[in-house]
């Protein structure tokens, strides 16, 4: 396993922070007016890794996708205390 590196690039129309390992994307963080989104890879990869996560965010309350959370605005505690 190699090292993870944050980058800031344009990705899907905006600015995001991504977190690389050997230049391929793992990981990708975005923030809009109204909501935050983690775009997760290995959970657009794993099924069961996507169950677990989706069961813990609260999916009603926060727009859990194939591979990505959508956090609501009434959600961004999680991210700023």
């Amino acid at each position: 396993m190699g090292i993870v590196s944050p980058v800031i690039k344009p990705m899907m129309g905006k600015e995001m922070i991504l977190y690389e390992e050997r230049c391929y994307m793992k990981y990708g963080l975005a923030s809009t007016k109204n909501y935050m989104s983690l775009h997760c890879l290995p959970m657009y990869m794993n099924p069961s890794l996507h169950a677990k996560y989706a069961g813990l965010l609260n999916a009603k309350k926060n727009n859990v996708k194939i591979g990505s959370v959508i956090f609501a605005s009434t959600s961004r505690d999680l991210f700023f205390g």
